[in-house]
């Protein structure tokens, strides 16, 4: 239905967890996973995406169970 709609449309799709300078790389359109600081966009908040830190048991079981985020420091992650 999308491109029925808007047939000369081109869509790039990117990930990455980097900082990305939209206007000097021609960006119309991006969701981020965090809050912006620039005041010259619009945002809009379209859903809140909880964060959890996992391991598996043996993982644990090998590095040690951080008790406080201060011990997350000498694990992989």
């Amino acid at each position: 239905d999308f491109y029925r709609r808007y047939p000369d449309i081109t869509l790039a799709l990117g990930a990455n967890d980097t900082h990305v300078d939209l206007l000097r790389e021609g960006v119309d359109c991006v969701l981020r996973a965090w809050e912006t600081e620039d005041d010259s966009l619009v945002a809009r908040r379209i859903a809140k995406l909880p964060q959890v830190t996992c391991a598996s048991p043996a993982y644990l079981q090998a590095q040690g169970t951080p008790l406080d985020i201060d011990s997350l420091a000498p694990h992989r992650a």
